[in-house]
């Protein structure tokens, strides 16, 4: 016995849906509702339109009792197929709510790490400014020392040098001082001197001072 249209039609839809499910079986869930929905208001389309045939079939022939239960088979496939969107259409916009309730949730998780790591990496900088506090107040007696041991010399020489023999042995305190700069420079800092060259020909402050040592012996050489 041959199956009637509208068996042959759900039967079609029903192995339809089957293989979609298949396919979508990797799929996230808000994909797959969304998918087996656009099957069901498809099954649904073709239901609406079998039950229309069946009602014209039936208003032509009333009182045919074979069109009477292709239309009672037709309305009831008809309200299984509206029902089955309806109940799709629900659990799709659930799984959309919750879908979203998840990535705000993962949204606000790594927020949070993020600020976490921000706050645990000012923490760190703030470290670092104390060091450098530390650092700076020691380098700025190192430099008071370089300074008063400048001054020192001069008064400590039998005669007082003019500004050539100053510059010679770095008794200037302004040109000590940018020589103390520029050991800054020398070191990556270039904030801290205006120096436009490869740092790699840049003297040391040492280098800069053992000249002034050679100079300083030059002049008693030549001062006595």
């Amino acid at each position: 016995m041959s199956k009637s249209p509208l068996s042959r039609l759900f039967t079609g839809a029903a192995a339809k849906a089957v293989d979609v499910v298949d396919a979508l079986a990797g799929q996230d869930p808000v994909t797959r509702l969304k998918a087996r929905l656009a099957d069901a208001v498809a099954a649904a389309d073709l239901a609406q339109a079998a039950f229309t045939s069946a009602a014209m079939a039936y208003e032509l022939s009333p009182g045919h009792d074979t069109n009477a239960r292709k239309l009672d088979d037709a309305r009831a496939a008809l309200t299984a197929a509206r029902e089955r969107v309806e109940g799709l259409t629900a659990a799709a916009q659930a799984a959309e709510a919750q879908a979203a309730a998840t990535a705000s949730a993962a949204t606000a998780a790594d927020r949070a790490k993020r600020w976490d790591a921000a706050e645990a990496l000012a923490e760190t900088r703030k470290d670092i400014a104390a060091d450098i506090e530390k650092l700076a107040a020691d380098l700025a007696g190192k430099f008071k020392q370089l300074q008063d041991v400048t001054a020192q010399i001069a008064e400590a020489m039998p005669y007082r040098p003019d500004s050539s023999e100053k510059t010679g042995t770095f008794l200037i305190l302004p040109e000590v001082e940018i020589t103390g700069r520029y050991a800054l420079v020398k070191c990556g800092l270039r904030w801290a001197g205006n120096w436009p060259w490869e740092l790699k020909d840049l003297p040391t402050l040492s280098s800069y001072m053992a000249k002034a040592c050679d100079q300083l012996a030059q002049l008693r050489k030549v001062r006595g």
